[in-house]
């Protein structure tokens, strides 16, 4: 069901013509096929070839469709394009970065200052941490990559196979991250980064939950409680 679903997307974005949607569900279904593989020589052949497989039948059936024909050019316009200007647009941004004072450089020139100077954005991530929050923005920012490359080590080397269950999720979760960025500001549409918070959070609390114990108790979910801290007993009498 799982490769299903990951095919689906894969297909919808192929009809989108978005090349970074292609890339990004390309890269999670590659992820979840090294994983479940368990890094085992021939089950990753025999994954990769059914996958291989559906691509070269779904590829055969649509050869001469109209859709696929303009998506090919879109993928052959790539190095043409630049990125549909978003490479342009980061050089700008160092040019200008470059040319800024030391505190522009070191605190940015504030949020959406990119829009609001040059009526577009700058369409990655990098380009635009560096512009509106300068280089402690952009240290932050990369800080928080180390930080996710480090919880998916942890979840990947836990013992506790219930632990190791997410590694595939949230393996998918950072890769749709990672290359997002570089083809859109992610941080800058909430929709997008609410995503984030509410996938993060929801998947910590469930790591912690099998961590530490946590009781189903509501309270105990709100402010992790662990079952080992003293609870006040009072008694009421009537």
């Amino acid at each position: 069901m799982k490769y299903l679903l990951i095919l689906i997307v894969v297909l919808c974005t192929v009809f989108a013509f978005k090349r970074a949607g292609i890339f990004v569900s390309a890269a999670i279904l590659m992820v979840n096929i090294i994983i479940d593989a368990r890094f085992k020589f021939k089950r990753l052949i025999v994954y990769s070839l059914i996958c291989v497989g559906i691509f070269a039948t779904t590829y055969s059936l649509m050869e001469n469709n109209e859709n696929l024909l303009r998506l090919e050019q879109r993928m052959n316009n790539i190095s043409e394009d630049k990125g549909s200007g978003r490479l342009t647009n980061l050089k700008g941004v160092f040019a200008e970065m470059e040319r800024a004072s030391i505190e522009t450089q070191l605190i940015g020139n504030g949020f959406m200052s990119f829009m609001a100077k040059h009526r577009r954005m700058v369409d990655n991530e990098i380009g635009s941490m560096l512009y509106y929050f300068g280089w402690v923005g952009l240290a932050i920012y990369g800080i928080m990559h180390v930080i996710l490359l480090k919880r998916i080590l942890f979840i990947a080397k836990h013992p506790n196979p219930e632990i190791r269950r997410f590694l595939s999720s949230y393996t998918s979760f950072y890769v749709v991250v990672a290359i997002y960025t570089m083809a859109g500001e992610f941080f800058t549409y909430h929709y997008l980064f609410c995503m984030f918070f509410i996938y993060a959070g929801t998947v910590e609390g469930l790591i912690s939950n099998k961590l530490y114990g946590f009781t189903n108790n509501l309270l105990n979910n709100l402010y992790g409680f662990t079952n080992n801290l003293p609870i006040k007993q009072t008694n009421r009498t009537a």
